[in-house]
């Protein structure tokens, strides 16, 4: 194209070209995913041992937001990687009250897991502090930032083929799902690790879908973090955000209805909207006009 031609509205140039995503997407999507998960907490360690005496927090929670930080910096760093043509995942493309509306499925799921365990343990459960807010956003905005922010865009750019929204989604859930063994490192349990990594599958395909269909990843990093307050706030010996102790019968039954709830749900919103999702990600990437309804061949969708 010269420079007298003119590419349509919405239709980006190309930047920078990208080998590995073109030819090892899903290598990428989860080698980048590992690699991400190491090198920004270490970044937050770091930047902690340089402010720590400038800052007058404890040292665990001002690691705990610079890594959070380091989140919303990810999702910069995704954009400016991948320019001129992706428009980044800040932007929300539906209506906030479709997310408001959709989410409340999660809250439900929530208030009932919470009711469920203050009935077994007797009693009800309460200690929320400074710190323990801290570490929420940290997984909140962290992990939503890599498997969403960073896995998701590469998956509905370098994926090829009509399945690539399932393909994309079943990384995303996957590879989310199976980080929380590392919690182990930090001393859980075998069995309550086990349960939190199949219980992550659930919420791992509701925030995917929802990625996925609002074309942002700040609804999911705020209901995440929001997430994380609540069960940390009413489940005890979990202030450090490790779950220790055994598996309750209220908690395997909790996931239980997340399972009946969240994964119906997170199959129901992409099949519905597959085309819309194809759509929305082929203007994200201007792969696409304005005004239209894809831009990929039929092969691509």
């Amino acid at each position: 194209m010269n420079e007298h031609e003119r590419m349509p509205e919405g239709v980006r140039k190309p930047g920078r070209g990208h080998f590995l995503c073109e030819k090892a997407p899903r290598l990428v999507m989860i080698a980048g995913a590992c690699f991400l998960l190491l090198f920004f907490p270490l970044l937050g360690t770091i930047g902690t041992a340089v402010l720590q005496n400038f800052v007058p927090i404890d040292k665990n929670t001002l690691e705990a937001l610079l890594v959070a930080a380091s989140g919303l910096l990810l999702v910069w760093l995704v954009k400016w990687w991948f320019s001129p043509e992706y428009e980044g995942s800040l932007r929300l493309h539906i209506p906030v009250g479709d997310v408001v509306r959709w989410s409340m499925l999660l809250w439900a799921c929530l208030a009932f897991c919470v009711v469920a365990e203050a009935w077994e343990r007797g009693d009800f459960y309460f200690e929320l502090t400074f710190g323990m807010v801290a570490l929420c956003l940290m997984a909140g905005f962290l992990e939503e930032a890599i498997f969403r922010a960073f896995v998701v865009p590469i998956g509905m750019r370098y994926l090829s083929g009509e399945n690539r929204v399932w393909w994309t989604a079943a990384i995303s859930i996957g590879s989310f799902a199976l980080f929380h063994f590392a919690n182990m490192l930090a001393g859980a349990a075998l069995d309550i690790t086990i349960l939190q990594v199949v219980g992550c599958l659930p919420f791992g395909l509701f925030a995917v879908a929802i990625t996925l269909r609002s074309g942002s990843v700040l609804p999911v990093a705020v209901m995440h973090t929001l997430m994380d307050v609540i069960a940390m706030s009413t489940t005890p010996n979990t202030g450090d955000g490790v779950m220790r102790g055994g598996v309750e019968l209220s908690t395997v039954v909790s996931v239980g209805v997340e399972y009946l709830v969240l994964i119906p749900f997170g199959v129901w919103l992409i099949r519905k909207y597959k085309p819309e999702i194809l759509a929305l990600w082929n203007r994200k990437w201007g792969l696409a006009p304005k005004g239209t309804e894809g831009g990929l061949s039929d092969a691509g969708r």
